[in-house]
């Protein structure tokens, strides 16, 4: 990336969330605003987008695959903590011949239970909204964060990656943001990435767990937030598609 852009990652291992508008008025008289600031889990910090002339970057996954990719990362929950942890680890793992009871429901798999957890849907449109992904404020599905996630996404992100399109976002990320201008031309000239920073290509012997697993589970936030962000990757992309499909001897010869 070169020294003028100032490029901010959104996610990743911090698992760091945008911050929210602080100069939104509307915000600051909400009960959300207020429940933040009291549980001291107000983001002051981080890629302040609304206020500072930074450039954004974010990656966005299918929901559903999100949620089962969580779920084997040790139960993956950042913003649980302390009771509300402990309390959530029992449920999904505790349970007798691995069902769970969450409200009148019965659940018949930890997938399930972990899924359905009240605070583990709406993970993405939370942290677009200065939210952690897992909401131990108000234990909902982030359907409050929708719209204005979807604002973010599309009029505000500079750039947007799809992991189900992982070889083509890595190849934009390269077209956007790398490369040099011709001394000749002015042109901006820039070069292919390496293979190897595409999909990973080796063979596991892990047992899988699909998404059938969830039986219909949606995650309605996040499937609204991530619609908006595959929109904003096919207007950010048009016809510049510039993936080259490489062979399996290819790849094993570049890596």
């Amino acid at each position: 990336v070169g020294k003028d852009v100032s490029l901010g990652l959104v996610g990743g291992t911090q698992h760091g969330p945008l911050s929210p508008n602080l100069q939104d008025k509307q915000f600051l008289q909400s009960d959300r605003y207020k429940k933040l600031v009291n549980k001291k889990q107000l983001m002051r910090y981080g890629s302040e987008l609304m206020t500072h002339n930074i450039t954004v970057a974010a990656f966005f996954r299918q929901p559903e695959e999100r949620i089962i990719s969580a779920y084997k990362d040790a139960l993956h929950a950042n913003g649980f903590a302390g009771t509300d942890f402990k309390n959530f680890v029992t449920k999904v793992r505790g349970a007798r011949n691995g069902q769970c009871k969450i409200g009148n429901r019965i659940y018949l798999n930890p997938v399930q239970c972990f899924a359905n957890y009240p605070g583990i849907a709406g993970c993405m449109s939370r942290m677009l909204t200065g939210q952690k992904c897992a909401d131990a404020l108000f234990h909902e599905a982030g359907l409050e964060n929708v719209a204005e996630a979807v604002d973010i996404i599309l009029n505000h992100l500079d750039f947007v990656g799809l992991t189900e399109d992982w070889n083509e976002s890595i190849c934009q990320f390269h077209r956007l943001f790398s490369g040099r201008s011709d001394s000749v031309t002015g042109q901006r000239v820039w070069d292919q990435p390496l293979q190897r920073e595409f999909a990973n290509v080796h063979k596991s012997k892990k047992a899988t767990i699909g998404v059938e697993e969830l039986d219909g589970f949606r995650d309605v936030a996040d499937t609204v937030v991530y619609e908006a962000a595959k929109l904003k990757f096919e207007r950010m992309v048009g016809n510049e598609r510039c993936y080259k499909f490489m062979s399996w001897d290819e790849i094993e010869r570049d890596l």
